[in-house]
């Protein structure tokens, strides 16, 4: 009832079947930019409705929906996975702001939609800030930094299109001065001290994490080759966990104070434990095909494709630290952006032959 290969496959046909309607049902790139604008939408809305919440002090999933989890974001029930796919949503809007700011340029137009969707990023961004979910507020900072440096590259590089880049850059900073005023009006000290134990060397959650990471290495080492099978993680993860008194009995040591641990926390192990060598080598074809054809199409200095495939590779590399992926909406999400960013940049291509 908890888990089993059944529904494991349910979810990754599911991806896959998403993966295989963008390639090849959208033939345009029209069709993706109506795609991108919705999906940005529907992330702003969900930020919007998480800000409103906290503002509110809910204490129930829209007001009404009584939630097993009190760190529920939005309809998130787990902050920490609201917190990546808001980040993916923030890289998408980021996308569209410089695709339209570059056409912009192009077209010597004096005005478009790029400052909208900047603007859009900052909400989106703001919902990441206020769920508290440390990865992703880290994933937030090195995403924006990383996109100014970008910005200025640009700047100094391309002169023909110092104007998009001058312009979407000095939307960023204004909206982040004004970001930095509106959380110190909400309370910056909640997510100041979701990171002070975390320096400290204090935060319990961090250390349980940390020693179930070497179980889940263990557990790894015993079938690296095949893997314990999908879904099999939270059955077979008590034999190491008993190994490490510390995430078996944290507390006071009796049966109900043993913890439950569904997840490992850190997708980087929990995917080669439960798929093996072999199973990876299969999942592992379609990112590395698509990212093939990305650099060929040069998606790199393409201003759609390069901020959301920066936002996908910042969210996998999130997913070292928490169980990211085992959310199918965050899976689903990243692997679509993926195919938007290559078909996009390839489409660009053949526009520009």
């Amino acid at each position: 009832s908890d888990f089993n290969q059944w529904r494991a496959i349910l979810v990754l046909a599911a991806v896959w079947l998403i993966v295989c309607a963008l390639w090849v049902g959208l033939r345009r790139r029209r069709a993706y930019q109506v795609l991108a604008i919705a999906m940005v939408a529907n992330a702003c809305l969900l930020s919007i409705i998480g800000l409103a919440q906290y503002v509110t002090c809910a204490n129930r999933i829209l007001w009404f929906v009584p939630s097993s989890n009190d760190t529920f974001f939005g309809t998130f029930i787990y902050r920490n996975h609201a917190g990546p796919w808001l980040n993916l949503g923030v890289a998408l809007a980021c996308g569209l702001a410089w695709s339209f700011a570059a056409r912009s340029t192009r077209r010597m137009d004096k005005s478009g939609p790029a400052p909208l969707f900047a603007f859009l990023a900052v909400v989106i961004g703001i919902g990441v800030v206020v769920s508290l979910s440390r990865g992703s507020i880290v994933v937030l900072v090195v995403f924006a930094v990383a996109m100014l440096a970008a910005l200025a590259l640009q700047i100094v590089s391309r002169r023909s299109e110092r104007r998009a880049g001058i312009v979407v850059a000095a939307i960023a900073i204004l909206l982040a001065v004004f970001v930095a005023g509106g959380l110190q009006r909400m309370g910056i000290e909640r997510v100041t001290n979701r990171f002070t134990g975390l320096v400290d060397g204090q935060d319990a959650s961090a250390q349980l994490r940390m020693v179930a990471s070497e179980a889940s290495a263990e557990m790894l080492s015993d079938r690296w080759l095949l893997g314990w099978g999908a879904g099999d993680f939270r059955f077979g993860f008590p034999i190491y966990q008993m190994r490490h008194p510390g995430i078996y009995f944290p507390g006071e040591k009796n049966f109900s104070n043993r913890l439950k641990w569904e997840h490992a926390h850190n997708d980087w192990l929990q995917w080669p434990i439960e798929y093996g060598a072999v199973g990876m080598l299969l999942l592992a074809v379609t990112p590395v095909f698509m990212l093939f054809r990305f650099v060929r199409a040069g998606g790199l200095t393409n201003p759609f494709s390069f901020p959301v495939a920066l936002g996908c590779l910042l969210v996998l590399g999130h997913g070292a630290a928490d169980f990211v992926f085992q959310n199918p909406a965050v899976l689903a999400t990243w692997a679509a952006l993926l195919v938007m960013a290559t078909r996009w940049a390839e489409l660009d291509e053949a526009t520009s032959r």
